[in-house]
């Protein structure tokens, strides 16, 4: 009589391709999706190419950095490409979704960039 459980293989054979899934989309996700600083908006762009969707620079009222931690326990849409990467909070004054979580490449080169088009507009 055999009482092998397949449960524990199938839970077992996950952890592995977790762990897989994760480190493939640390490595290449941001080669199909990114965020970048645009001249008026910050744009999300998938292929490095095409811009899906952009918010306009005076509709963005404060922006912050966040840890993994104070990102996974915002209420706020996540447009992650990075699972691991570093954080950025956008705060928007109007819209749907008011904050948005993204990655960038760099946020500090991000934030520094953000805060400088902030300067010469206002």
């Amino acid at each position: 009589m055999n009482h092998s459980n397949p449960a524990l293989l199938i839970f077992l054979a996950m952890i592995p391709m977790g762990v897989v899934l994760f480190g493939g989309l640390q490595l290449f996700s941001h080669y199909l999706c990114d965020v970048r600083l645009g001249t008026a908006a910050v744009e999300f762009v998938i292929l490095k190419r095409f811009v899906v969707w952009a918010i306009p620079r005076d509709e963005i009222m404060r922006f912050e950095k966040l840890s993994f931690w104070e990102a996974a326990f915002t209420w706020a849409i996540n447009l992650v490409n990075r699972p691991f990467g570093p954080y950025v909070l956008l705060h928007r004054d109007r819209g749907i979704f008011r904050k948005v979580i993204v990655t960038p490449r760099d946020a500090d080169a991000f934030c520094e960039a953000f805060r400088e088009q902030w300067a010469t507009t206002a």
